[in-house]
């Protein structure tokens, strides 16, 4: 019977103390997941409070001075007044063009007084002039540069430099197609065989068969070739 009862109190002491074991066990389990939880929530913090103080670090050096702000403060209020003043001079210049537009179909049906006439006739004469002023420099803008290969001989000569004064959006384009070398050799060809052609026929006319001395000779000659020179020149410049 002592022995039975012994028996128990032993079993139930090692029990006992295996419980104890068991719960000190899962009570430093528990107690190690709860500090690796606050270790993670305490460098969180710190970390926002170490953010937090490098933004107000940022902030307080964004901040302007006295001097500053009165010289941003002057430009703002310029500002808005010049863009106030664009607008009602924009406004102000759109009613006028459409008053202009009316004024101009009613010019073209002929149903406005003298006065309004002549102030449609010299508006439209501005418009008119700055309109080739501004054609006029484009064109002065236009570098001018020589075909390729470049063709020899004044006839050529002359068309060239006419098409690069007075025409350069032409020779421009010329000179982009490929065009401007056989251009000015059909004119240096064409206009030489034509100026030998009158050269001979007014050598005809006004020298052989003339009993001319010398130099009335040469003389006569070389009026010939000016006026030759003169008028296919002038034919040139089209």
């Amino acid at each position: 019977m002592r022995r039975s009862i012994s028996g128990c109190r032993s079993s139930s002491h090692r029990t006992r103390m295996s419980m104890q074991s068991s719960c000190s066990a899962a009570f430093s389990v528990r107690q190690g997941r709860f500090s690796i939880h606050w270790r993670r929530k305490c460098g969180r913090i710190l970390h926002r409070s170490r953010n937090r103080s490098r933004k107000g670090r940022r902030m307080s050096m964004m901040l302007f001075t006295e001097s500053e702000m009165a010289q941003l403060t002057a430009h703002l209020r310029k500002e808005a007044a010049e863009r106030e003043r664009a607008e009602q001079e924009n406004q102000a210049i759109s009613n006028l063009m459409e008053q202009y537009a009316e004024m101009s179909y009613l010019y073209q049906v002929e149903e406005l007084t003298p006065p309004a006439e002549q102030q449609i006739e010299s508006l439209r004469l501005v418009s008119f002039a700055e309109e080739m002023e501004r054609s006029q420099q484009e064109e002065r803008e236009i570098p001018a540069q020589d075909e390729t290969p470049r063709i020899p001989g004044r006839w050529a000569a002359l068309r060239r430099e006419y098409l690069q004064s007075y025409r350069p959006k032409e020779w421009a384009t010329m000179l982009m197609n490929g065009t401007a070398a056989a251009h000015l050799r059909q004119v240096q060809e064409e206009t030489e065989q034509r100026y030998r052609t009158m050269y001979r026929q007014e050598e005809a006319r006004q020298i052989l068969g003339q009993n001319l001395r010398g130099l009335e000779e040469v003389q006569r000659s070389g009026m010939i070739e000016a006026q030759l020179r003169e008028m296919l020149t002038a034919e040139l410049a089209y």
